[in-house]
């Protein structure tokens, strides 16, 4: 084959498995439902928490198991939401930033790790806020108590402003782990990127003409790309 017939041919993609089409199937589905407009999700949530407001407000809420505050849904999810948060957020963003940063562990140390710390922090910032808003700007039902703490102590009902931690946590969480999945955008991507890479390498020597995303990846990293990418095909090949 002559060289300007090898320039102009690019190489096929690689029959395409049962594990793959699943994989694709599942990615689609997932997007379609968390890459939601921002704008629209905002507007989602804010509306539930209205008209839930309402509802609660305008209705009676009937004493039952789940209107308690020791149900199982509350005891063991909603009071420990962001643990399990982190149990989902620490593990999808050590394997996705493995990926990206092509196995170089100081990167994700630099680069990735300390998201998990910031949005951890800011959870605990606007949690202690809302425990101080309430405790400032609340009474307890017996005057002789000024302090939340004393109030509680003895017994009695403190009337504060009370921003619900539940709700906060809740959408805190979702946008979270919303934004870092957002690294799976062109996940199903990679393969032929890597394939196509690896005919460019070999064929353009002038990297101006070379648009694939993956053209700066030094021949080490590159290399570390297509075996974890393997690595991860076969172990998913042990689960489906």
């Amino acid at each position: 084959m002559s060289d300007v017939e090898s320039k102009g041919t690019k190489p096929t993609s690689e029959a395409t498995s049962i594990l793959e089409i699943f994989s694709f199937m599942v990615l689609f589905l997932c997007k379609k439902i968390l890459f939601v407009d921002r704008k629209l999700r905002i507007i989602y949530y804010l509306g539930c928490l209205f008209l839930i407001s309402l509802i609660k407000d305008a209705i009676t809420i009937p004493k039952w198991y789940f209107s308690r505050s020791d149900n199982i849904l509350n005891t063991f999810f909603v009071k420990f939401a962001w643990g399990w948060n982190l149990a989902l957020i620490v593990p999808f963003l050590l394997l996705t930033s493995y990926i990206y940063c092509c196995g170089q562990k100081n990167r994700i140390l630099k680069y990735h790790i300390p998201r998990v710390f910031i949005a951890t922090f800011f959870w605990w910032f606007w949690i202690k806020i809302f425990n101080i808003v309430e405790a400032s700007f609340g009474r307890c039902m017996v005057k002789a108590f000024v302090s939340k703490d004393t109030c509680l102590l003895a017994g009695y009902v403190w009337n504060g402003f009370d921003i619900s931690g539940h709700s906060f946590i809740l959408i805190y969480g979702s946008l979270v782990l919303i934004e870092e999945a957002n690294c799976m955008m062109q996940w199903d991507s990679i393969k032929d990127y890597l394939r196509l890479e690896e005919h460019n390498k070999k064929i353009i020597k002038d990297s101006t003409l070379n648009n694939n995303p993956l053209r700066n990846l030094s021949d080490e990293e590159f290399v570390n790309l297509q075996k974890i990418m393997q690595n991860i095909l076969h172990i998913l090949g042990y689960f489906l």
